[in-house]
């Protein structure tokens, strides 16, 4: 399941978000329009949870899901695509008296959330004397106001203006939770349970009063909880929940607790008063399932689910008697009365936001959730790969739920390619070989048993892949690392294994790719990062007639050894990535005979020409339908020219709905112009204008939307053209109203005319003429647009 919303191409839109009635639908992974996003996250557990009249709210890694209350099945997605500023934790909070869902991030970044929109606080993020660690920790409902706990102290803030009232910094001591009786505020720290009066110098924490051992609290203690049930304050600390004796209080004004439950070996870390009864949330930190104990007024307790209670971090309880789990384990919990079972809701999302490698299928996108960390150290990573197919739906698979991967232990999966003729999926590991995943739903698997990949030695018996591509005979070329030998293999399109100990190779290859002549790239990140290798075998079964060529700093225009990622491009040439820009070769077969330096093209900046991209690291580089180039880095997507020299497009988290600017694959699906964006926090899509033009034109071209209703004001595209066409479009008395080039194979139209006036209602009429035609595919009308105003 993804969100789907409408975003300009270097804008950022901030979207109403309704929190009565959501507005934003889900969709399969190809309905995008021009100029829209999706944002794939994984929405597995909570982290915070809170509730509204009509809906629960869970907070993950990322974003926000929320839970309607009439029938607790709908689940809706709110993410960056509908303006929330951050793919951060967070902690949240329904105000009603503003009915404002407020969420704090760690960055000290706040968001409000309303029917008219989404308002951003930058306050504490931007108050220079403010502590390093703005870690959130609980949010209060302070009648007119909120306050803020987290890892600084705390802040009271003024929802419906927007603006901050008073902060107290408690110097290094972090504040968990904050509650209000007798008008008197209560802190929970870790240095123990303080209080002051409401119109007492709040902003002075010296201006507090420590409770200890004279109050009947512990000393040494980290204070985690507190609230307010049937006007009683009720504190945790440690093992043991506190009630605070208020016939003392109100007669002597003492404060004076004493301990009413204990659970040993756990921590009190949450309690909720929001319904019948109160809640206390036991986690363990001993790797045991959680407890949630509740309260009732006749002071009776009972125990929560045990299905229900994993690593449970926060528990609500609505008006019905609904409890609401936000766990660390996998699904959305809740449970109503004891004899009732555990209802675990599991939303349609990746299994995890790890991306190492997309690939795009016939109908179907496919991530490898990466094996190295560090360059070439084992990552230990047991998420797999995860598949998203035409429908929408996500399915990953892993030593978790495939018992023959379980079986080998395999993890790590770093690359993925799909076979350009079988549709099979190829993975890489990093850890144990190639799996390949047929679309029978069977595996096999190839090991140093039944192949040419090698096993480092009996040190570590790991055969570790770290590069795989296709040629055009669907050879599958695979580099592995510290192999002892046959650091090149291939899987023949026959089944066969070839492996090759190319000369001088060394030992840290990475990204391979296979050009327009058969020759296999492969960037060399490691083994003191030594440039790009060039190899090509001649004939498969003649090792004599071998060639290679190192590329690098001395030899060619390469900024930098560092080469990160290589591509081709629809015209043969070759972009390598470095830490220090892009270079292009444009060798065709000279490339062995010493006559290929590269390129670095130079783009125009603010009237001053610099090199591609020379400040930024290449992480990534896709080619789009118009052969234009899409670069990731760690500041977010560069897309320039075909030739690299103009820039078209940047995106990053400022004007975007990007979940991050370090971005560590991008793919594109050139038939539909869809373009998936892998970042460290999760898969983003774009849908691009360019799609991949053939030689002539398609059996059918066609434009869309068509008719055009009134009140669109969207792009207006035709597409099945032969690449970079160029069009036409007059009205039925031959006028012509507007002409353009095709963008690989289609072409966009404003629909208006050159004068920037909407085209009034009828029929328009498309021609196009190109360098390529035939008899079977005459140029000239190609199709109409009808315009209804």
């Amino acid at each position: 399941m993804s969100v789907r919303c409408y975003s300009r191409y270097n804008m950022k839109t901030i979207f109403t978000v309704i929190l009565g009635l959501f507005a934003c639908v889900t969709i399969g992974q190809t309905n995008l329009a021009i100029g829209e996003w999706e944002v794939h996250i994984p929405y597995k557990f909570g982290l915070s949870v809170t509730q509204s009249p009509n809906y629960v709210y869970y907070s993950t890694d990322l974003g926000l899901m929320r839970l309607s209350k009439e029938d607790r099945q709908t689940t809706e997605f709110i993410t960056t695509i509908d303006g929330l500023s951050q793919a951060e934790r967070s902690v949240i909070k329904y105000h009603p008296s503003s009915r404002t869902l407020v969420v704090a991030y760690e960055t000290g970044i706040i968001d409000l959330l309303t029917s008219s929109g989404v308002t951003t606080m930058t306050d504490i993020s931007n108050f220079d004397n403010f502590p390093i660690d703005k870690t959130p920790n609980h949010i209060y409902d302070d009648f007119d106001a909120v306050i803020l706990s987290g890892n600084f102290g705390m802040s009271r803030i003024d929802v419906e203006n927007q603006k901050v009232l008073w902060t107290t910094f408690t110097l290094g001591n972090a504040v968990h939770a904050l509650s209000r009786v007798y008008n008197i505020y209560f802190a929970a720290t870790d240095d123990g349970l303080y209080s002051i009066p409401i119109e007492g110098q709040t902003e002075n924490f010296q201006a507090w009063e420590k409770l200890g051992a004279t109050h009947g609290l512990p000393e040494g203690v980290s204070f985690g909880a507190a609230t307010r049930w049937e006007n009683r304050l009720y504190v945790g600390a440690g093992e043991s929940l506190y009630m605070l004796n208020d016939s003392i209080y109100l007669e002597d004004s003492v404060f004076q607790f004493e301990e009413i439950f204990k659970l040993e070996d756990f921590d009190l870390v949450h309690l909720s008063s929001e319904s019948w009864n109160l809640l206390a949330t036991y986690y363990c930190p001993d790797q045991c399932n959680a407890q949630v104990i509740g309260f009732s007024g006749d002071s009776d307790t009972t125990s929560s689910q045990p299905e229900c209670t994993s690593r449970t971090l926060e528990t609500i309880q609505d008006g019905d008697g609904w409890v609401y789990y936000a766990d660390q384990f996998n699904g959305y919990r809740l449970s109503h009365g004891n004899g009732n079972a555990c209802v675990i809701h599991n939303p349609n999302s990746p299994f995890s936001s790890n991306i190492n490698e997309i690939a795009v299928g016939r109908d179907e996108v496919v991530i490898a959730s990466g094996g190295t960390v560090n360059g070439f150290f084992y990552s230990f990573r047991n998420d797999g790969f995860f598949i998203l197919n035409e429908d929408g739906r996500w399915s990953a698979r892993n030593l978790f739920n495939v018992d023959t991967l379980k079986e080998r232990d395999l993890k790590n999966f770093h690359r993925v390619k799909i076979h350009p003729i079988t549709g099979d999926q190829y993975h890489g590991t990093y850890w144990n070989g190639i799996v390949v995943y047929h679309q029978d739903g069977t595996y096999t698997f190839y090991t140093e048993e039944n192949s040419a990949l090698r096993k480092k030695d009996d040190m570590d018996p790991r055969e570790r892949v770290i590069g795989m591509e296709f040629d055009q005979e669907a050879n599958l070329w695979v580099a592995t690392f510290l192999a002892p030998e046959h650091d090149l293999a291939v899987l023949r399109n026959d089944g066969t294994w070839k492996g090759f100990d190319p000369p001088n190779f060394g030992s840290g290859p990475n990204e391979v790719a296979v050009d327009s002549n058969g020759y296999k790239w492969i960037t060399m990140t490691g083994d003191a990062s030594r440039g790009v290798y060039v190899f090509d075998e001649g004939d498969m079964d003649d090792d004599l007639d071998d060639r290679y060529q190192l590329i690098t700093q001395n030899n060619s225009e390469l900024p930098s050894n560092m080469a990160i990622c290589v591509t081709v491009d629809l015209d043969g040439d070759v972009w390598v990535g470095t830490n220090e820009g892009a270079v292009v070769f444009a060798c065709g077969e000279n490339l062995f005979e010493g006559e290929c330096r590269g390129n670095r093209p130079k783009v125009l900046q603010d009237t001053i020409l610099a090199l591609l991209l020379e400040t930024e690291e290449v992480r990534s580089i896709a080619v789009d339908g118009a052969n234009r180039k899409w670069f990731g880095t760690n500041n977010g997507v560069f897309v320039q020219s075909p030739s690299g020299e103009e820039q078209v497009l940047a995106f990053n988290t400022d004007n975007s709905p990007l979940l991050s600017n370090v971005i560590n694959d991008i793919a594109i699906d050139r038939r539909e112009g869809i373009v998936y964006i892998g970042t460290d926090k999760g898969l983003c899509v774009y849908r691009t204008e360019a799609t991949l033009g053939g030689a002539v034109h398609a059996r059918e071209v066609y434009a869309y939307p068509n008719p055009v209703r009134p009140g669109y004001e969207g792009p207006i595209a035709i597409k099945g053209l032969p690449r970079d066409a160029d069009v036409k479009i007059t009205d039925v008395s031959g006028t012509l109203i507007y002409e353009t080039t095709a963008l690989g194979g289609q072409a966009i139209w404003d629909g208006r005319d050159y004068n920037g006036v909407k085209a009034k209602s009828g029929v328009y009429l498309v021609f196009t003429t190109s360098d390529s035609g035939s008899f079977d595919t005459p140029e000239g009308l190609v199709t109409k647009v009808l315009i209804m105003n």
